[in-house]
C-alpha cells in the first residue's frame, strides 16, 4: 500500500510519477521549461525521471527555433 494515498501498490513508477498530488508537479516542471526553452518539452517520466532523451529530438527543435528567431547566435552554437 501507499502511505500516501492508501488505494495502490507503492511502486517507484506510482510513488514519482502517477501519485495524484504529484502530477500537478510535473506538468508543472514541463510547463515551466517549455516557457523557458519555447520548445514544447514532452511530460514523460522516461525524460523527467530518468533524463533519457534517446526517443526525443528535443535538441535539433531547439536548434531550429533558435534559427529561426536568432539566427546570428545559431550559427556560434552550431
Amino acid at each position: 500500500m501507499c502511505f500516501r494515498c492508501g488505494t495502490t501498490e507503492s511502486t517507484f513508477c506510482h510513488s514519482t510519477w502517477q501519485f495524484t498530488k504529484l502530477q500537478a508537479f510535473w506538468h508543472d516542471v514541463c510547463d515551466t521549461l517549455t516557457f523557458i526553452i519555447e520548445v514544447l518539452f514532452p511530460l514523460d517520466p522516461e525524460i523527467c525521471l530518468l533524463g533519457n532523451f534517446t526517443n526525443v529530438n528535443l535538441r535539433n527543435n531547439y536548434q531550429h527555433k533558435m534559427y529561426r528567431n536568432h539566427p546570428c547566435h545559431c550559427k556560434k552554437m552550431c
